[in-house]
C-alpha cells in the first residue's frame, strides 16, 4: 500500500478525486474521509503537512508503518530472537496500538 500510494507521483493531492462512500454525511457518522489524500500527502511531504484532512490520519499511518517494519524486521532477525514470548509482546503491542489508533473511528460521539 505504502508504495503503491508512494508512486502516485503524477497526482498532486489536492487533484485526487477518489469518491467517498459517505459523502453527505455529517462528519462524526465518517471519519475515514481523506485518508487516502492524506496517505499521500505523509508520503510524499512528510508527517509535517500542515494540511491533514483526516484528525486521524497520522495515528493510523503510524500504527501501519510500525505493523510493516515489526513483521520486516521479525522475518530478517534470526531464529533464537524470534522466541514464543517476542511474537507475543510483538503481537500484544501491535494489538494495543491498534486498540489506540482504531477505537474513535468506530465511537460515534
Amino acid at each position: 500500500m505504502f508504495l503503491y500510494l508512494y508512486f502516485l507521483n503524477d497526482i498532486g493531492t489536492d487533484s485526487v478525486k477518489i469518491t467517498s462512500a459517505c459523502e453527505g454525511l455529517p462528519a462524526y457518522m465518517c471519519k475515514s474521509r481523506g485518508l487516502t489524500r492524506d496517505f499521500i500527502s505523509i508520503l510524499h511531504y512528510g508527517v509535517t503537512t500542515p494540511k491533514l484532512i483526516n484528525p486521524y490520519s497520522l495515528g493510523i499511518f503510524s500504527f501501519f508503518l510500525y505493523s510493516w517494519l515489526s513483521r520486516i524486521l521479525i522475518c530478517l532477525l534470526p531464529h533464537r530472537w524470534t522466541t514464543i514470548t517476542f511474537i507475543t509482546i510483538d503481537c500484544i503491542s501491535i494489538g494495543i496500538f491498534f486498540l489506540i489508533v482504531f477505537t474513535p473511528l468506530v465511537l460515534i460521539y
